[in-house]
């Protein structure tokens, strides 16, 4: 949480700092769902914000390692969607269909542990590689779904990044701008 913080207040690098000695002490532990719960909600995520992508492979790499170790299959979605995510926003993988999989993964695997995060993430990604419409379902999706509420600024940020990739953003603007 200390990272997330960090990270939200503009302090990228005290944010790696505080991920990568909360990842020390996670993985000392041995115990994997501890392990896997604080990788999946929250380590990886701040290495992907803060865009440090090897960093971000190299613990989402050990998630699935863990996953599939401690036989928990039900944290595969999230593996799956971190890994094809990390992939596509480093730009060792820009594959639509990868990333559209692990959305459908997500849906089909995520009622009992469902962060909108993922989602947020997944959607960052297809907007990363230029598909703005598999970006636009994904953030359609969690709108129907009803967003988290702490994650719904990131859903208002994607939704607009979506609608100027459309170039409806101009379009909408002239038009906030007859109603002054």
């Amino acid at each position: 949480v200390l990272a997330a913080v960090k990270f939200l207040t503009g302090k990228a690098a005290s944010a790696v700092t505080a991920t990568e000695t909360a990842g020390r002490a996670v993985l000392d532990t041995g115990h994997g769902l501890t392990i896997i719960h604080c990788l999946t909600h929250g380590i990886v995520f701040v290495m992907i914000e803060c865009q440090d992508y090897a960093k971000a492979r190299f613990y989402t790499d050990i998630l699935k390692d863990t996953v599939y170790r401690h036989g928990m299959a039900a944290w595969i979605p999230i593996a799956d969607c971190y890994d094809e995510a990390v992939a596509a926003l480093s730009g060792s993988r820009r594959a639509p269909e990868a990333l559209c999989r692990a959305f459908k993964s997500l849906q089909e695997g995520l009622s009992q542990i469902g962060y909108h995060s993922y989602y947020a993430t997944l959607a960052t990604a297809m907007i990363a590689i230029g598909q703005a419409e598999d970006a636009a379902r994904i953030v359609d999706f969690v709108f129907h779904q009803g967003p988290q509420r702490w994650i719904l600024p990131e859903f208002l940020r994607l939704r607009a990044a979506t609608e100027r990739a459309f170039g409806r953003d101009a379009a909408e603007e002239q038009r906030h701008l007859h109603i002054l």
